[in-house]
């Protein structure tokens, strides 16, 4: 050991002796501890008013008072050779029975942070005492593992630093080179040996000298000054973030979801949202910039060469949210520059009721869901069904059951040639990519039928009817009565309301098209879920639903700048006896399907 190692021990052995470690959460942010311990009030730190409750993603910050009875110019001179760590730990009111040791001890490591001993660092002195008080800030990041009614406490270390003349112990080889000459060789008495005459047996004595294992050195560095806080605080997150996405021809539509729980005592203001999309290799292959600088969130930053995040939502900064609130922002990715996973820093600052105000720094990650839309989804007709005529029921006609090709596009369809002999219906849907929430728009539907026959549809929408209670009162009248329809997700759920919620398409000649519209209006902000559209072959009863229906994006009337478009349903003209039958054939295939189902459909 030098001399100037020797002094540093000898100098933080001497801050040490006597030496007391306390780690605060104070309560208010602008808490001043100095002019505490100024006025000779050092023992109130103890009393401190602290925080009640902490949140994941926030940038906490900690005090750290050391009281030492070295001098304070000594302290001042140790400071450049000092370091704190500081390390946050969550644990499990549920420990896991399995897995590694911290699972099952229930304690996790979520946040560390290292500092220098002269970074955000205030010495003062008392009569008896001197007073060294470090302002650390900590990032409580969320942990990997789920955590059932997390708590968080705080410990810190302060030791000494590593020093840049300290000589590094250099890897030494403890075996020699081969072939490297010796001048003993150790295996000599063995060739005067019966079973090892006439061999040459030869091991050089620097193979073997250096076998056993090096000496460990002893540690010659002081024991840290440790400190811990008294309790452990509550945790819970103050926001939700989740992205989903959804395909487009075009592109991904990226949803962002900002919710706060119901149990956030305060306020929140987004002040910042960051996106970028992040190539394999971790670079940024476009971004989308939001500040408090900026009037709207459709502001790309003009530097980047590659814009392939370009955000749909017009919001003001900052968004206040309050407790239960939920916030969705649309952005859209090119689909010729659909990153691998997009990034998103969120920065958030919660005003608290208790009078502190806490910075969240949210970064979710989420790799780009972009499924390819096939040009052609192939959908398979159920089986027939027997049409009422009068004076009984007539068998359908011994037809095969044929594919039904349903083309999805949110643009113009584009004309199919009729050279095609497979004998399927093709169904061409097609809508628009936005549309307002006041305004309704319509859902074209082209048929071109391909058989050698004569078809006739029509065109139902399902959507899921709300749930109701399992406990139904049941009868015994029949089995069909003693269905119910179960609980749904609110996922299931249509996001628009049908005007026309059946459409009929007369009489298709073979290799002719038609086409119909339905015309319906938004209900929500956001991407819509249309439901499904359900096609019934009122020839012979045959049924398909499409489940693969365009996605539509409903933004603010200001927004979208969309006009009422006009809707227009192309309608054979029927007689009201064929239209009767038709409507009692509908209800006898309706009723097969959901018997066969066991599911029953509005």
């Amino acid at each position: 050991m030098s001399s100037r190692q020797y002094e540093r021990k000898a100098a933080f052995e001497a801050l040490s002796k006597g030496a007391y470690l306390d780690v605060l959460l104070p309560k208010t942010s602008g808490f001043d501890a100095a002019s505490l311990v100024e006025s000779g009030s050092a023992e109130e730190l103890a009393k401190l008013p602290t925080r009640r409750t902490l949140f994941f993603d926030e940038k906490t910050r900690i005090l750290l008072v050391l009281r030492t009875g070295a001098s304070e110019e000594d302290v001042r001179q140790l400071l450049p050779d000092l370091e704190i760590n500081a390390i946050a730990h969550a644990t499990d009111a549920v420990p896991s029975s399995s897995g590694h040791a911290a699972s099952v001890a229930g304690k996790h490591d979520i946040a560390t942070c290292k500092v220098a001993g002269t970074d955000g660092v205030l010495v003062t002195s008392s009569s008896e005492h001197t007073y060294v008080i470090w302002n650390i800030t900590i990032h409580l990041t969320r942990p990997r593992a789920r955590l059932h009614r997390p708590a968080v406490y705080f410990t810190a270390a302060i030791s000494l630093a590593i020093s840049r003349n300290t000589p590094r112990h250099e890897n030494v080889s403890n075996i020699m080179t081969p072939y490297q000459s010796s001048p003993r060789n150790v295996l000599e008495p063995l060739a005067n040996t019966m079973e090892f005459r006439d061999k040459q047996i030869h091991l050089a004595e620097g193979r073997i000298t250096k076998v056993a294992p090096s000496t460990i050195s002893k540690d010659d560095s002081a024991r840290p000054i440790r400190g811990a806080t008294k309790r452990a605080f509550p945790i819970m997150p103050a926001v939700f973030a989740r992205v989903r996405f959804n395909s487009l021809p075009d592109g991904v539509i990226a949803s962002l979801h900002l919710e706060t729980p119901t149990v956030v005592p305060g306020m929140l203001e987004v002040s910042a949202v960051d996106v970028k999309a992040l190539d394999k290799t971790g670079k940024s292959g476009g971004r989308n910039t939001t500040d408090a600088r900026l009037n709207n969130f459709g502001v790309i930053d003009p530097t980047d060469p590659v814009k392939t995040v370009t955000c749909l939502t017009d919001a003001m900064l900052p968004l206040k949210l309050s407790a239960g609130d939920e916030q969705v922002l649309l952005y859209q990715i090119a689909a010729e520059n659909v990153a691998a996973t997009l990034a998103v820093n969120i920065q958030v600052v919660v005003n608290l009721e208790e009078g502190s105000q806490v910075e969240l720094v949210i970064n979710p990650q989420a790799k780009i869901d972009a499924k390819a839309i096939a040009d052609d989804t192939i959908y398979q007709w159920s089986r027939s069904t027997p049409k009422a005529v009068d004076g009984g029921v007539a068998l359908p006609p011994r037809t095969r059951s044929l594919p039904s090709h349903a083309k999805i596009s949110n643009t113009p369809p584009t004309q199919i040639s009729g050279d095609d002999t497979d004998g399927s219906v093709s169904f061409l849907i097609s809508a628009p990519d936005t549309v307002a929430l006041s305004q309704s728009f319509s859902l074209k539907i082209k048929c071109i039928n391909h058989s050698t026959r004569e078809r006739s549809f029509s065109f139902h929408s399902v959507q899921q009817k709300p749930a109701v209670l399992r406990a139904h009162a049941k009868t015994t009248a029949s089995k069909r009565e003693d269905l119910t329809i179960p609980l749904l997700d609110r996922r299931d759920m249509a996001d628009v309301f049908y005007h026309t919620p059946v459409v009929k398409s007369g009489a298709v000649r073979a290799t002719a098209s038609c086409e119909v519209a339905i015309s319906l209006s938004p209900c929500v902000l956001g991407v819509l879920n249309l439901g499904q559209l359900r096609i019934v072959d009122l020839d012979d009863g045959q049924m398909v639903e499409v489940k693969d229906l365009p996605d539509i994006v409903c933004l603010e009337a200001d927004e979208a700048n969309a006009t009422t478009e006009d809707v227009r349903t192309i309608l054979p003209p029927v007689d009201a006896e064929a239209e009767r039958k038709d409507n009692e054939f509908l209800d006898m295939v309706h009723a097969s399907w959901e018997a066969s189902e066991g599911t029953l459909f509005g």
